[in-house]
């Protein structure tokens, strides 16, 4: 990642708390898209899934539950 710098950020307690929680794979995914936005780089596709996929795992989605959710709205 090159040199790094210690930023500090204002926003709501809410989403303060949950960047806190995030475990540290989580944080580098988070870093890893942030500092692309901030750069106004193209995203890395792979890290946004890789991210986004995580966090649906960690809040207990299954491969069964995603597939009756598509199943739901493509009948």
């Amino acid at each position: 990642m090159g040199t790094v710098q210690s930023i500090t950020l204002e926003m709501p307690k809410k989403a303060a708390e949950n960047l806190e929680n995030m475990s540290a794979y989580e944080k580098q995914l988070f870093i890893k898209i942030l500092s692309s936005l901030l750069n106004s780089e193209k995203l890395d596709l792979d890290t946004v899934m890789a991210f986004i996929s995580y966090r649906a795992k960690k809040r207990g989605l299954t491969p069964e539950i995603l597939e009756q959710i598509l199943k739901e709205e493509n009948p």
